[in-house]
């Protein structure tokens, strides 16, 4: 495993072949910080495009206000940029009815899996087919 970004929100780490992103518990302040963060996360990200994508969004705190969901969303695509493949990992049943709904209006649909199962999740980034559903 290799840390290639740390800081109070995300942590990014290579492991075994693929991209692991993990949010944190801790809540943007502000609309700022929160593009000051994904600034650093895109510089992060450019020498592992083309590499598998696993986003844990488990710890991640609700937030769901107009003007964060609408500077989200510039953000979000970033995350998965040259990906082969890419899930994102979510705590529960509605935690994945909202992530697909953004999945959907990011135009990602069929690009992104969307899954509460640490397992599937791992099989999906690893490239692992075994038919099980998502």
């Amino acid at each position: 495993m290799s840390v290639v970004h740390d800081s109070a929100y995300y942590r990014i780490e290579t492991l075994d072949g693929y991209v692991r992103i993990v949010r944190s518990a801790r809540p943007y302040t502000d609309l700022a910080g929160l593009d000051a963060e994904h600034a650093q996360l895109e510089r992060a990200l450019a020498p592992l495009r083309g590499l598998p994508v696993l986003v844990d969004l488990r710890d991640a705190p609700g937030r769901n206000d107009p003007a964060f969901e609408e500077r989200m969303s510039a953000h979000r695509r970033v995350l998965f940029r040259g990906a082969p493949r890419a899930c994102v990992l979510v705590r529960t049943a509605t935690g994945v009815l909202q992530v697909r709904r953004h999945v959907k209006e990011d135009g990602l649909e069929g690009r992104v899996v969307v899954t509460n199962d640490p397992a599937g999740a791992l099989r999906h980034v690893r490239g692992v087919a075994d038919g099980t559903p998502y």
